[in-house]
């Protein structure tokens, strides 16, 4: 397992040796990061009976259309959120 962890960061350690791989690697870290932080609320809203599966959807479809707005506007290279 640490064998696979270590080769599984080594990608995000290339930033250190220049090899190019840095801009695309950072990219798609803080977008999953980003869609990842949406299911938070998920998590205390769970121990409340009544948030049911509202919260779910509340916390997980505009985490979701944000990462993929932002993944859009990585790729494409046009700033659709302002600065």
């Amino acid at each position: 397992m640490t064998f696979i962890a270590l080769l599984g960061n080594f990608p995000l350690l290339s930033i250190y040796l220049g090899d190019g791989v840095y801009p695309a690697i950072i990219a798609a870290t803080t977008i999953s990061g980003t869609m990842v932080m949406g299911l938070a609320p998920i998590f205390p809203l769970s121990f409340l009976p009544s948030a049911g599966p509202v919260s779910f959807h509340l916390a997980f479809w505009p985490g979701l259309t944000f990462g993929v707005i932002k993944t859009v506007e990585a790729a494409a290279g046009t700033p659709i959120f302002p600065d």
